[in-house]
């Protein structure tokens, strides 16, 4: 599945995630978004776009980013990876859970 955010009619990202042949619980997630929109919101509302459908589906996630990407690894973080360093890349892995920012207007819709 895929989703792509436009601003003012020009796509500005997108968003997918793709389920593993050999693993179908089993999820990579990425996510691109144009450098004059960094910093924005736009990679957290793809992500939480992406995480909200892929739950239902998968239960582990894998990613791999730039270890300096700070933001990609907050969000990450958020969604309950665990991270390592492998050939200069850092792996994104772990359990998938809703971000919290989602899963608590879920709670209180729930009541």
């Amino acid at each position: 599945m895929a989703w792509v955010a436009h601003i003012s009619g020009r796509p500005v990202g997108i968003a997918r995630y793709i389920r593993y042949p050999d693993e179908l619980e089993r999820a990579e997630l990425a996510v691109e978004v144009v450098d004059a929109e960094h910093g924005r919101g736009v990679g957290r509302v793809l992500t939480e776009a992406t995480v909200t459908a892929a739950v239902q589906r998968v239960r582990r996630l894998s990613a791999t980013l730039d270890p300096g990407n700070a933001a990609s690894r907050a969000l990450l973080a958020g969604l309950g990876a665990q991270f390592h360093l492998v050939e200069g890349v850092l792996e994104a892995t772990g359990e998938l859970r809703l971000p919290e920012s989602i899963a608590s207007r879920q709670s209180r819709h729930a009541t």
